[in-house]
């Protein structure tokens, strides 16, 4: 259990190093190491009544282990011309005599030498502390190539890998997907997983070797492996965009409708596992986007522009008094600093009334309208924003489910997507409170009032989506 941290010290460290090591910087590194050698060559005459030219010795070796071998040369060069200015008859004076040269020819050794042994004690370092890059070709099932791979000293750097069938490169792809498994055995996030659907690639049953590599003639561990990948079938169904809205039992509409698709062709835009961020999304090789089918994540209207298949939305929502007050609660058990003040959690009406967060500010007409949080904070929706809502609803959506009858909701979605895969749909994440008549009288004024648009938006999706019988 001690590697980890040790690992993460030294991954720091390299950090901080590796702009040092930028072909840009090595030549002024390089003076500064022969500039500090020679004050300290300076100082040793003063003291010692001598020259110490090893201490521009020891400044090639530093200047070569610490920042490469590029480095290291050039202080070579500038170090023997300052010994020969500064110390070799005539003074003051380059003469490129036989000692200058042989005191060239000497450092130039140390350098290579201090390069060599530095080269190996880093690969024995990097391998003893997991740094570098690692990847493992899982496995070929139903004609899905699967494994991972990361870069350990830039572990939030997705890789990109190359899959070959028969030698040929086929396609390009970022590892993003979440891995548990290799969030905990490399202390990582975990986005490191790779998924590629190889049977688009050959159009009848074939028997291929696959490979995995990162790039030139780099194989990914435990390949090439020989599968039977089986035959594409047809697809004509656009990319499902679903718009997952919190508190609306996205998370359950989530597994039902992921059973559906192979995890090569399915994009989770959510900050946190299993999802991988929205900018994540503009680093994807272009294919790769290309075969999504399902896109499903907390994203409001736009994600479309980074797709070049045709695509539609499909939410779910629900009552916009049930929404909020639920999200309230949600809030109050994983994010209470979002919703006090002063070190005291907010009941429902303070926090809107003081417009703590957006999302208890007229969501849907947020997901609905694709507006900007920084532009619009909460208070500052209005008719613009939901006429923007209502123009997307309208001409972008094909559908929106009910988080009240999500069972019939989701049948609506699989006889309009083709999709086989049953499920319960059993609702996770839920909030269960009671509020006396009063109360929720009083609550229930407050929601309407500061979510009024929400109101508006929610009566014209019921018109053109009503809830299903």
């Amino acid at each position: 259990m001690t590697s980890k941290p040790s690992a993460l010290g030294l991954n720091s460290l390299l950090d901080q190093l590796r702009p040092l090591r930028h072909t840009r910087f090595r030549i002024a590194l390089a003076l500064a190491f022969v500039a500090l050698a020679l004050a300290f060559t300076q100082a040793a005459e003063v003291l010692w009544k001598s020259s110490v030219f090893l201490i521009f010795a020891a400044a090639v070796a530093a200047s070569t282990a610490l920042f490469g071998l590029v480095a290291g040369l050039v202080t070579v060069l500038f170090s023997t011309v300052a010994v020969d200015f500064f110390y070799i008859s005539p003074i003051f004076n380059i003469s490129l005599n036989q000692t200058t040269l042989q005191i060239a020819a000497q450092y130039t050794i140390l350098t290579i030498l201090v390069h060599g042994i530095t080269r190996y004690a880093s690969a024995r370092v990097r391998s003893n502390a997991k740094l570098g890059i690692a990847g493992h070709l899982d496995g070929v099932v139903d004609g899905e190539v699967y494994g991972w791979a990361l870069d350990r000293d830039n572990p939030s750097v997705p890789l990109k890998v190359v899959i070959y069938i028969n030698d040929q490169p086929v396609a390009e792809t970022a590892a993003v997907y979440y891995r548990p498994d290799i969030a905990a055995q490399m202390n990582t996030s975990g986005r490191h997983g790779f998924y590629v659907d190889v049977t688009k690639y050959c159009p009848t049953e074939t028997e291929a070797v696959i490979e995995a590599r990162l790039g030139g003639p780099s194989l990914i561990a435990n390949g090439p492996i020989k599968a039977q990948i089986p035959a594409r079938p047809s697809q004509s169904t656009p990319t499902v965009l679903f718009m997952h809205i919190a508190k609306t039992a996205g998370t359950a509409f989530r597994e039902a409708i992921t059973a559906n698709y192979k995890q090569a062709e399915i994009a989770y835009l959510y900050p946190d596992p299993p999802g991988f961020p929205l900018d994540y999304v503009t680093q994807l090789p272009w294919h790769q986007r290309s075969s999504f089918r399902l896109v499903i994540g907390h994203f409001v209207y736009g994600p479309h522009q980074w797709f070049r298949e045709p695509s539609t939305y499909v939410t779910v929502v629900r009552e916009p008094f049930s929404r909020v007050s639920s999200h309230y609660l949600y809030l109050c058990k994983t994010n209470p600093g979002a919703i006090s003040e002063g070190g005291r959690l907010l009941d429902l009406i303070e926090a809107l009334e003081l417009r703590t967060t957006v999302d208890l500010d007229n969501a849907l007409v947020r997901h609905f309208s694709g507006i900007d949080e920084s532009e619009f904070p909460p208070g500052t929706v209005g008719y613009e924003a939901y006429d923007l809502a209502v123009h997307n609803l309208h001409t972008a959506f094909s559908l929106v489910g009910h988080r009240e009858c999500a069972e019939e909701s989701y049948r609506v979605m699989q006889e309009r997507f083709g999709w086989t895969a049953q499920s319960n749909l059993e609702v996770v994440n839920r909030n269960i409170t009671t509020l006396d008549a009063t109360q929720e009288k009083r609550i229930r004024q407050a929601v309407e009032y500061h979510n009024r648009w929400d109101y508006l938006l929610y009566t014209e999706i019921l018109r053109i989506f009503p809830r299903p019988n």
